[in-house]
């Protein structure tokens, strides 16, 4: 008789056995879902906060442009890595003439490379950058214009980090 009940008690033993790995299995799955979405949350609000830094500082260095309170180049370099982080901008023909310029001018030597320059070669470098900066002015200021009211107009937008990594991806593809 013992036997007949022990099978049923070691079966039934194993099914709550069973369940309660089960419902730890689900809590700790709820508790890494809790994790993934305060760890999402966060992520999103350190992009858009690093998004209207972006936006703040190009409004600020096109309106230093404008105001003559900005060299060409410097402005040029400048807009020209901030426009990194949104490729769908950077594509807008308005401010083809950022990439252009910035063409022209990546070579030259800035920061401690430029102060490790001979004063000949620095002033040859000045003088071409100078030139540079003739031929592209009116159109650059131009752009500046446009992407000064671009970016007052974005003023308190959203950065959307999908949209952002879908547009990264279509032009690092177009670029291949």
């Amino acid at each position: 008789m013992f036997d007949s009940l022990l099978l049923p008690m070691v079966g039934t033993l194993i099914i709550f056995g069973l369940l309660g790995y089960l419902g730890w299995l689900l809590w700790q799955l709820r508790a890494q879902q809790r994790r993934h979405t305060v760890v999402r949350e966060q992520l999103a609000a350190s992009n858009q906060e690093q998004h209207e830094h972006r936006r703040k500082s190009m409004e600020m260095i096109a309106l230093a442009t404008i105001h003559g309170d900005c060299e060409l180049s410097e402005a040029c370099i400048r807009i020209k890595h901030l426009l990194d982080y949104y490729p769908g901008l950077a594509a807008d023909p308005a401010y083809r003439v950022i990439g252009e310029m910035y063409g022209e001018i990546s070579e030259f030597a800035t920061r401690e490379a430029r102060a490790e320059l001979t004063p000949k070669v620095r002033a040859a470098q000045d003088r071409a950058r100078y030139q540079i900066e003739q031929r592209f002015g009116n159109d650059f200021m131009t752009c500046m214009q446009a992407l000064h009211r671009q970016m007052l107009t974005l003023e308190g937008s959203r950065f959307d980090m999908e949209l952002a990594q879908v547009a990264r991806a279509t032009s690092s593809g177009a670029a291949a």
